[in-house]
């Protein structure tokens, strides 16, 4: 049912409804910007980011053919937006004492699953899969068009990270 809404409201925004247009963003600002802080880990920059994805996607909506595929449309559009500001600060990096000292002192965001998840050595994907599918609760076939890799990756994906998952906490739960 909140699909169907959902694609209601990408509908209406497409012929000019500002009203429909700030309810989706009202309903998806704060996913984005968790993911965002995910993917780069700088809350500053995440933010910055999110704004950039509002704006490209409020400048190509109308180009949505089909508004039930609208969030993870919105969650690809964010993706490529990370990947392109990580390479602009990889251009303007004057050292590599910044670069050593950027990534040893992250700015504090709460990541609590996510340190979880660094202590299992889950590689990036599998921590954007956990990400998308538990926390921003997209479905499988949505990821796969995030991510562009096939369902069947992300089923398998998804089944890898629980059981390193699933192995740490048991391991840590012998070890108290």
């Amino acid at each position: 049912m909140q699909n169907a809404k959902r694609a209601l409201l990408v509908l209406d925004a497409q012929t000019g409804d500002k009203k429909a247009w700030h309810s989706l963003v009202k309903q998806h600002h704060r996913g984005l910007v968790s993911f965002a802080v995910k993917l780069c880990r700088n809350t500053d920059m995440a933010q910055d980011i999110v704004q950039d994805t509002w704006l490209s996607a409020a400048k190509s909506l109308r180009n949505l053919r089909d508004p039930s595929l609208f969030k993870p449309w919105l969650y690809r559009i964010l993706r490529w937006r990370v990947v392109d500001a990580q390479r602009k600060a990889s251009r303007y990096e004057t050292s590599a004492d910044d670069v050593d000292a950027a990534v040893a002192a992250p700015q504090s965001v709460d990541q609590s699953p996510c340190n979880l998840w660094d202590r299992a050595e889950l590689n990036e994907l599998d921590k954007q899969c956990l990400h998308l599918f538990y926390l921003d609760e997209l479905k499988i076939t949505e990821i796969a068009v995030v991510l562009n890799i096939s369902a069947g990756t992300i089923k398998s994906r998804l089944h890898r990270a629980r059981g390193r998952l699933k192995t740490l906490l048991e391991n840590e739960n012998e070890d108290r």
